[in-house]
């Protein structure tokens, strides 16, 4: 068995893949199509893409029927029972909010009051209305937009490791700048270890 590893920056972000493969041939194809695998998920789900389905989704009307893939529909679905569960913490709309503070290390001044509560108008999972049967969505107020920053990362994660898997890859990890997954074991059958810097 051999191991290989590589380093990609992908969504933003810094991804590390590694995993164990029977020879150099089928380590290095099976990285590159989990590379390929994040950059679908990316294309789909960036904010900052024209052509992604969330500029798609953010770029159209309130109450307008929004027509998307089954599998963004299943990840906003996923979404909303997370934020169910968490009573509103987790929530894929409140990237109005996000818009109001500036994460670029430049100088900036905290919002206002007043723009905070007018973010607040546009934020709310209860917002998103999905209709399964026609795969689409609809927003029910004005200027609501979402993101997918806390959850994307570590669904590319889990869509890599399905992949590999499926395909007869039986250990790896795919590490998204802490989204981590890893499976099965190291080549000495010793578990992976994971630790905090």
């Amino acid at each position: 068995m051999i191991e290989k590893i590589i380093y990609k920056k992908l969504m933003g972000t810094a991804f590390s893949l590694g995993l164990y493969a029977e020879n150099k041939t089928k380590a290095n194809y099976w990285l590159e199509k989990g590379v390929e695998e994040i950059q679908r998920i990316e294309f789909l789900l960036s904010e900052y893409q024209s052509t992604s389905q969330t500029t798609q989704i953010n770029n159209a009307d309130y109450l307008t029927d929004i027509n998307i893939d089954e599998e963004v529909l299943e990840l906003i679905e996923r979404s909303i029972n997370i934020s169910k569960l968490t009573n509103g913490c987790f929530d894929i709309t409140s990237a109005q909010l996000k818009k109001l503070y500036k994460f670029n290390n430049q100088n900036s001044t905290l919002p206002s009051k007043n723009e905070i509560l007018n973010s607040l108008n546009c934020v709310g999972y209860k917002n998103l209305k999905l209709n399964r049967k026609n795969l689409s969505i609809q927003k029910l107020v004005p200027n609501l937009t979402i993101s997918f920053n806390a959850i994307g990362k570590g669904y590319a994660a889990d869509k890599v490791k399905h992949l590999w898997v499926k395909n007869g890859i039986s250990s790896g990890f795919i590490n998204a700048s802490g989204d981590l997954y890893a499976f099965g074991t190291k080549s000495d059958n010793n578990p992976w270890k994971v630790a905090i810097s």
